[in-house]
């Protein structure tokens, strides 16, 4: 038998071939000749740099929550958000160097990201943004649902979701915005009943699947009506000829069919109910 022959539970690998080229007169024992063991772990990944304000507060763990499942990296413009997400405390008063984000008591009350190529899916803790009152986020890349968090935003008086991938279910708790008076979610695949608060002046909905509330006609406020392309059915509300502060209403594509309100004309005629 040949000296080197190997017995049956030798498994032959790299270092065993080496050691029979090295070792030719010497025989391998089968106890030596198993696999290999398993390559060490690999280190671990550098801790990432926390998102860092001068204010380590609710506020800044929202705003780095945010910019991170949003691609912050690859927004458009960013200014002293990258700072931060550099780990650089930055004043998210002035993470924009053209305006500040709070009022003149420090409060950040509006967050402007309109436009920005932000892509995936709002953090639920953007609820934590509760002393926003405005919020546009409009003509981006997101998708996913509209987080319940949101809700909790109840000072938020202009709300700007429009021209996204959201899709999904309207979150009840948007019924809580009671001081929103624009209410914009239009152009998305979101479907529900839109609850809109008393104070609403302009509601903006296209390409929304909803329904359309009995209670439309008690937005004494609203100036604006946009309902086109819509997957909504039945005749116009009667209670729209309510909405005498109403300046301008799209029903083009709604769904809906019948006479429409004189006042202001629709921007087209809807087909007659059956």
């Amino acid at each position: 038998m040949n000296e080197f022959a190997l017995s049956a539970e030798c498994y032959l690998d790299s270092a065993c071939s080496a050691s029979l080229v090295i070792e030719e007169s010497t025989k391998i024992p089968p106890e030596k000749c198993g696999r290999l063991p398993p390559p060490p772990p690999a280190a671990p990944a550098p801790p990432k740099a926390p998102f860092a304000c001068l204010k380590q507060d609710a506020t800044c763990a929202a705003l780095g929550d945010l910019y991170f499942a949003t691609g912050g990296a690859q927004w458009l413009q960013s200014d002293g958000w990258s700072a931060a997400a550099a780990g650089v405390p930055t004043d998210y008063c002035q993470f924009w160097s053209h305006a500040s984000s709070c009022n003149a008591a420090g409060v950040f009350d509006n967050l402007h990201l309109e436009k920005n190529e932000l892509v995936g899916t709002l953090p639920e803790s953007i609820g934590q943004l509760t002393t926003l009152t405005w919020l546009e986020l409009d003509t981006n890349e997101l998708e996913g649902t509209l987080p319940a968090s949101m809700g909790s935003l109840t000072l938020v008086q202009y709300l700007r979701m429009s021209g996204n991938g959201l899709s999904g279910t309207i979150p009840a708790s948007l019924g809580s915005l009671s001081r929103a008076t624009f209410f914009r979610l239009g152009t998305n695949q979101l479907e529900g009943t839109v609850r809109c608060p008393r104070a609403l002046r302009a509601l903006s909905a296209h390409s929304l699947a909803a329904q359309l509330p009995a209670s439309f006609g008690s937005l004494s406020a609203v100036q604006i009506l946009q309902l086109n392309d819509l997957q909504l059915s039945g005749p116009v509300p009667a209670s729209l000829a309510s909405l005498s502060n109403l300046q301008t209403l799209k029903l083009a594509d709604s769904g809906l069919c019948g006479p429409v309100p004189s006042h202001p004309p629709d921007d087209g005629e809807l087909p007659a109910c059956k």
